[in-house]
């Protein structure tokens, strides 16, 4: 309890072409969503010299055991450190809880959660993201008496111009522990994303 958890890649589905219009404007404003441009070149102009792993000048192992199947993947899930600062401040205030003035890629706000069971021991949160994002998912704070959730996204870096869309996907998140009657916060907000004045999307 009090612990926080990642949701882990793969564990998200799409509702389907779910889109909402954020832009209240008649066609769809197009702006830029990340720098295409990368510098890959080294010092000097140099072409960067290739070196197996093992093959460090000093005869240490130079491998970066960080490296995997994703090695390269532009993919960089933001900091939690946004998520467990509102988390302990929304155990520290609850139900008193005054909302954030806007979201960000660290800390974004849900669009709701499918209504669970008490027994469940898994959540599935609605996660609002850009159409051109390269991926998003949901974390979780979990107390005696509640259920603190959030987003994050991460744009796409190659991508220069995007539409102004929000996509809405299917996140499930595990628990320690049965849901049983603890409320679902939405971090942003400050909410509890089953009451009825929780402005859910979609």
């Amino acid at each position: 309890m009090g612990g926080i958890r990642h949701t882990p890649r793969g564990g998200r589905r799409r509702t389907g072409a779910t889109l909402v219009a954020l832009a209240t404007a008649t066609a769809l404003t197009l702006t830029a969503c990340g720098d295409a441009s990368e510098d890959t070149g080294s010092p000097g102009g140099a072409p960067p010299v290739e070196e197996a792993p093992g093959d460090a000048p000093d005869g240490e192992d130079d491998t970066d055991d960080t490296d995997g199947p994703d090695a390269g993947d532009d993919t960089r899930e933001p900091s939690d450190e946004a998520f467990l600062d509102r988390a302990g401040d929304i155990e520290e205030e609850w139900p008193e809880v005054e909302p954030l003035s806007s979201s960000s890629e660290d800390l974004w706000r849900l669009e709701g959660v499918v209504a669970p069971d008490p027994s469940d021991t898994t959540v599935t949160a609605l996660v609002g993201h850009g159409s051109c994002d390269l991926d998003w998912g949901a974390r979780v704070h979990e107390t005696e008496d509640l259920i603190v959730l959030g987003g994050w996204s991460v744009e796409d870096p190659d991508v220069e111009v995007c539409n102004e869309m929000l996509v809405i996907d299917e996140v499930e998140v595990e628990l320690d522990a049965e849901i049983g009657d603890r409320v679902l916060v939405d971090a942003v907000t400050g909410m509890d994303m089953l009451g009825e004045e929780f402005p859910a999307g979609g």
